[in-house]
């Protein structure tokens, strides 16, 4: 998936070499990104997510990936890459994964602090 800052770079060398404009399937194509980009950051945001995310989270440990491991790539809201991909060998250290179980659950009691009110109106 391109970040937003590739879309427009590659908006710019378009508009650099076609003097009419850029051809109607690249639009359309650069487009498409900036929409998946945006479902994907938006798609995250949902509340139900925490949970599954949680219960993945403690599947990475070392004893589940010995001998594997996992790639890491990390990005920032609009798509700019934080760092670049990377290996961590035999999977997540106990003390990673209760670190980021407890970002994932700092961020889930940020997504429901503002409920619905309690009040009701009394009835007549």
């Amino acid at each position: 998936m391109r970040s937003l800052k590739e879309i427009h770079k590659a908006l710019v060398d378009i508009f650099k070499y076609h003097e009419d404009g850029p051809p109607e399937a690249v639009l359309n194509d650069l487009l498409l990104h900036v929409k998946e980009r945006a479902n994907v950051e938006l798609d995250s945001q949902l509340t139900f997510n925490y949970h599954y995310a949680s219960t993945r989270v403690l599947k990475l440990d070392r004893d589940r990936l010995m001998a594997s491991g996992i790639v890491m790539q990390m990005y920032h809201i609009g798509g700019r890459e934080v760092c670049p991909p990377f290996f961590i060998k035999d999977g997540l250290s106990d003390e990673t994964i209760n670190a980021l179980l407890d970002d994932i659950q700092y961020s889930y009691d940020r997504s429901v602090e503002f409920k619905p009110t309690t009040k009701r109106k009394e009835i007549k």
